[in-house]
């Protein structure tokens, strides 16, 4: 899945117009008026700065296209809208409206949007706007409301600063519906490291990084002093990545850390975890590398996935694995391919995805900052009904790690399995123990790929029966956490609230696949999403799993 990110840039050198970073940023978007609606699309700005901005010194890009602006002042601490100069005419006439001759038709479902100096390629603030941003699928669906930026302060430049506008026709040139403090507190993150030729080290994060930070040699230090950093570069605009060219890497079975002392976000988050190693690691032997979790009945327009997980102390070199299945005629196997070409390293209790295809699998699964992917030219068929997964080490074919699945692996009163992974439920147990795998639960989006599993006991000690407790404190704003656990992976449950009466107002769950542990979120509303009076109230779990064991508990709830 593409990443949605969000990007402004420092300003060098202007003349009485935009002098430091964030000057000029991209606000609000309304890309989707709706049908038979006169709203006319737009696209807003803010010129955060001091200074007067005077926008024929600029141009608007959309995609690649760009476009002149008109001979208009814009104030300082002020919001502008970009828009057809046909359109000016339907905003208020006290609002800053900008008529761009030719301004582009507006993609529904997401587009390249930038602001640049003319007569150079400086891009100054730029982001690429996704339906998905809504946050709403009503909103989303049918259109009139606009895309809002929630802290213009905040220059992290990701997905979580945007989201639906409260007002239908959004706010043009004008403070946004949604403003509010938003501070990016998050570390970044390595994503992977891969090693290419000519002593290269290429480095992905989990967000945009400080483009300064990253091109900066002093970032960068190395435990060995026959090793340095020559050159360091970043990819355009979205600075995510980053190139090391080195003068050299170490000879086969050494290891040398390499520190990311100096990186830095967008925000002045300094980077988590910011030792890497740079050299050749080890081959995997046999039970090095288990499989996980498996997808291998997709969602339609999805794509099947292996997660690995590393339970060695040795930091692994990917390249020595292939993937494979076996022929269900004979147990031979089928076509043998290799997870990766090029260096990649798999730490200690580190996971990794295997799949052709990372974008089919985080449009259906939450694939979070830590997810790790391996794709490989081609993947092994994988049957929807059972089958068998193979990992190798392709240079003397030892099996490392294997799975014989079936359907019948997955939680018990599943009727749909399509679109479901199965997930392993302790390391220490046998991959081929099929009471060690079973369904990731419906609260994770039946699948974790990159992450610890919905399901894992792996280090739990199991607790008699069900367990459930009321968190309250977003109870002002109506929101209930019920928090359960269960003594073990596996279990089906229903969930509902009575009233001291008896009668059932709510079903928070039916028949729902649940992990050890969990939240279940109520917004303190009956079946007809009315509001319930002030009172006690009854939660009731029952769960039973594979084995037909029943448990159930009754939690009371204080509506307030």
């Amino acid at each position: 899945m593409k990443k949605i990110i969000f990007m402004m840039f420092l300003v060098r050198s202007f003349s009485a117009i935009a002098q430091s970073e964030s000057d000029v940023v991209f606000s609000e978007i309304m890309a989707n008026p709706g049908t038979g609606s006169d709203q006319p699309e737009y696209v807003e700005l803010y010129n955060a700065g001091d200074q007067s901005l005077s926008l024929s010194n600029y141009l608007f890009y959309y995609g690649d296209k760009a476009y002149a602006l008109p001979n208009k002042t814009i104030a300082p601490k002020s919001y502008f809208v970009l828009c057809k100069t046909t359109a000016v005419a339907n905003f208020d006439a006290s609002l800053t409206v900008a008529g761009v001759t030719s301004f582009p038709t507006l993609a529904n479902t997401g587009k390249l949007l930038q602001f640049g100096k003319a007569g150079t390629t400086e891009i100054i603030a730029w982001f690429e706007y996704s339906d998905k941003m809504y946050n709403d699928a009503e909103k989303k669906a049918n259109g009139g409301y606009s895309l809002e930026c929630i802290d213009v302060n905040n220059v992290s430049n990701l997905a979580t600063n945007w989201s639906a506008s409260i007002v239908a026709g959004g706010t043009p040139a004008a403070v946004n519906s949604i403003q509010a403090d938003n501070p990016d507190l998050t570390a970044p993150s390595i994503v992977s490291v891969l090693l290419a030729d000519n002593f290269q080290v290429k480095i992905y994060f989990s967000k945009p990084m400080n483009e300064t930070s990253l091109t900066d040699l002093q970032s960068y230090t190395l435990d060995a002093d026959d090793y340095h950093v020559l050159q360091a570069t970043t990819n355009p605009l979205y600075a995510d990545s980053l190139t090391l060219q080195l003068n050299a890497f170490p000879p086969q079975g050494e290891m040398v850390g390499l520190h990311l002392t100096g990186v830095r976000d967008r925000s002045g988050n300094a980077l988590g975890g910011s030792t890497v190693f740079i050299g050749n690691a080890a081959e995997a032997d046999s039970a090095d590398v288990i499989i996980n979790e498996i997808l291998f009945n997709p969602p339609t327009d999805g794509a099947d996935y292996v997660e690995l997980y590393n339970i060695s102390e040795k930091i692994l070199d990917l390249r020595y694995l292939s993937i494979t299945s076996r022929k269900p005629s004979d147990g031979s196997f089928n076509a043998v391919y290799s997870l990766t070409q090029l260096p990649l390293f798999l730490s200690p209790q580190q996971y990794i995805v295997v799949s052709i295809a990372r974008e089919s699998v985080c449009a259906f699964f939450d694939c979070r900052e830590e997810s790790q992917f391996a794709e490989p030219t081609a993947m092994p068929s994988l049957a929807n009904e059972s089958g068998c997964a193979v990992i190798l080490n392709n240079r003397n074919m030892q099996i490392i790690d294997q799975l014989y699945y079936t359907e019948g692996m997955h939680a018990k009163g599943l009727s749909d399995k399509k679109g479901v992974a199965l997930e392993r439920i302790r390391w220490n147990q046998p991959t081929q123990d099929a009471t060690n795998w079973t369904s990731a639960t419906s609260q994770s989006g039946y699948g974790t790929p990159g992450y610890v599993n919905s399901q894992n006991m792996s280090g739990k000690q199991p607790e008699a029966g069900v367990e459930v407790e009321i968190d309250y404190s977003q109870a002002s704003i109506g929101r209930y956490q019920i928090r359960y656990r269960v003594e073990q992976s596996g279990y089906n449950s229903r969930m509902f609230i009575f009233d001291a009466w008896g009668k059932k107002q709510k079903t928070l769950l039916l028949n729902a696949i649940l992990g050890p542990e969990g939240v279940v979120e109520w917004d303190g509303k009956d079946e007809s999403g009315k509001t319930l009076a002030a009172g006690i109230y009854v939660v009731y779990t029952e769960a039973f799993n594979m084995e037909g064991r029943v448990v159930s508990c009754k939690t009371p709830v204080v509506c307030r």
